[in-house]
């Protein structure tokens, strides 16, 4: 009997558990939204659909909004649009960030969120490098930067394809270029413009196998020139240009025609050298020292960083042999300096005075030049104060004709000596 009575317990009690467990064991889970992505795993260039999975909810009656990147899709959003569909970067990785805000009648919205993380490589881009590698050239011309009215060659060069097989059809300034154009034309000759003048030159090329790409340049016209100067010595009225000599110090200077040449980078040569101490940005000028009686090439490239500008030049710097005058000095006047004398005509009696000026030594030696005066092949020897001025004298009713000579030497260059030789007649 006492079995019985706690069975009947334990049932009663189960009932009563059952009972009071039953209503949550029952409740439905609150109606939400997934994402699920195909194809799961996304390359660049890929095409993406992203499909929203209601629960709890029918999607035929529901309102779905879509964004992309914070950014609402209109087109992709309305009554039942479960699904969508995305394109990706073809060039780089991409991460996307997916919203979708479901709102299903009587209920309030629901919403749901995914990130979508792009992979490098893939099938796309797999097919863009193939196909670049097939079709890729490159458009060159003989200079970027011509002179004013110089001749330019612009060119297609490439290993990917028979170059003689392709069409070209070029353009200059978008006009085409029908006698240039046609299969196997892979050059255009063009003349340059003014100064400043810009001219683009794009060609269409269409491959062996129909494949169409396109290339261009820009062809700006500039100038650049190079001046020189050197420290030799010359009088003060020559008006010509001094000539360095051997052991002058030479300065040459780049010139370049454009707005901001402190902006570009100059690479010095000196003899077919390079010269890395003198190179950079902003150094347009280059100094030497001539020691050899040889001509001395010295070349520069000035580029811009921008690759906008490129011009090379170059000079031959040859030295010249020094050289002296001699010219009359008159009392009052001073150095008659309008004509060197190769002969001296004057009445006798009066004493007149000669003087030996030096053309193109180095001015840092001008002070120990040795002068050496000559009077009818007999040396003037001795210490004087003025050693480059000599005076003739005579006695009155006395004609003579007498032979002057001078010879100047460079201690330091004793193998370059000048010389310069005037016959006198007094009557």
């Amino acid at each position: 009997m006492a079995r019985v009575i706690f069975i009947a317990s334990v049932l009663a009690a189960a009932a009563l558990w059952f009972s009071q467990a039953s209503p949550a064991l029952s409740q439905e889970p609150p109606p939400s939204v997934s994402l699920v992505m195909f194809p799961p795993m996304a390359f660049v260039g890929d095409s993406i659909t992203v499909t929203a999975i209601p629960q709890g909810f029918a999607a035929t009656s529901t309102a779905f909004e879509w964004y992309r990147d914070g950014a609402l899709l209109p087109y992709s959003s309305g009554v039942g649009r479960t699904t969508l569909a995305l394109s990706t970067d073809p060039d780089k990785p991409e991460t996307i960030a997916i919203r979708v805000v479901a709102r299903p009648p009587g209920l309030g919205p629901i919403e749901g969120r995914a990130t979508i993380q792009t992979l490098p490589g893939g099938p796309t881009q797999n097919l863009q490098i193939i196909s670049g590698l097939t079709t890729s050239f490159t458009v060159k011309a003989s200079n970027s930067n011509p002179d004013p009215g110089e001749s330019v060659t612009v060119s297609v060069s490439t290993f990917a394809f028979d170059t003689t097989a392709a069409s070209y059809q070029w353009y200059i300034n978008g006009v085409r270029q029908s006698e240039a154009s046609g299969r196997g034309k892979t050059q255009l000759t063009l003349t340059a413009g003014k100064e400043g003048e810009t001219k683009t030159v794009s060609v269409d090329v269409t491959t062996p196998d129909g494949q169409n790409k396109s290339g261009s340049v820009t062809i700006r016209p500039a100038t650049a020139t190079l001046y020189w100067w050197t420290d030799t010595s010359v009088p003060y009225w020559y008006k010509g240009k001094a000539l360095p000599s051997v052991g002058a110090r030479v300065s040459v200077l780049a010139l370049p025609n454009v707005s901001n040449p402190s902006a570009l980078s100059y690479q010095w040569e000196f003899n077919a050298g390079f010269l890395q101490q003198a190179s950079g940005v902003g150094k347009s000028s280059y100094s030497f020292t001539i020691s050899l009686p040889v001509e001395e090439q010295v070349g520069i490239t000035m580029k811009h960083p921008a690759g906008t500008f490129e011009k090379t030049r170059s000079i031959g710097i040859r030295p010249a042999t020094p050289l002296v005058g001699i010219y009359e000095v008159r009392p009052l006047r001073g150095v008659v300096f309008e004509k060197k004398l190769n002969e001296f005509r004057a009445p006798s009696g009066e004493p007149y005075d000669f003087v030996a000026l030096p053309f193109f030594f180095p001015k840092e030696r001008q002070n120990n030049l040795n002068y050496l005066w000559t009077l009818n092949g007999k040396d003037i020897l001795g210490a004087f104060a003025k050693p480059w001025l000599f005076t003739l004298t005579s006695n009155p009713n006395t004609p003579s004709l007498d032979s002057l000579s001078v010879v100047i030497k460079d201690p330091a260059a004793p193998s370059s000596p000048a010389h310069a030789a005037l016959t006198v007649q007094l009557h």
